[in-house]
């Protein structure tokens, strides 16, 4: 899954043409359709896992706090102590790189056609509004 996921990275150039430019994303022609890459990655290399393992980990949980044949109690703390843990790592972990890496390629779109990201989030909006998308708690 991470190969694939991956993947469509090695088709974005990091460089301009006369290599004087390295950029840890892509170049600017080619910013837009690395951000939609970006955010579909996000979306199946974040969200996605995240929602699974709160699910997985939350059923756990209860089944460790409702069944009275599972162990004793301090092997019960303890193991709901590990579940909350692995969750808040897993989060505190990836929750930077994914936002942070969004919002560079956001800010540096908004610099190349110089608009504030005021502008650029009514920009996202209509865009969204004229594909059939609707967002309520869009800004």
């Amino acid at each position: 899954m991470v190969l694939l996921q991956c993947l469509p990275d090695v088709y974005f150039e990091k460089t301009t043409q006369n290599r004087s430019q390295c950029f840890d994303t892509t170049t600017n022609t080619s910013m837009e359709s690395y951000l939609k890459y970006s955010i579909t990655q996000t979306i199946t290399g974040f969200i996605i896992p995240l929602v699974l393992m709160v699910c997985c980990y939350g059923h756990m949980a209860v089944i460790l706090t409702t069944r009275k044949d599972i162990g004793d109690t301090t092997l019960k703390l303890k193991c709901l102590r590990l579940v909350v843990i692995l969750a808040m790592l897993f989060f505190i972990c990836y929750i930077p790189f994914h936002i942070f890496r969004n919002l560079n390629l956001m800010t540096r779109i908004s610099k190349m056609y110089n608009i504030s990201m005021e502008a650029f989030r009514k920009d996202l909006r209509t865009r969204c509004d004229n594909t059939g998308e609707h967002h309520e708690d869009a800004p």
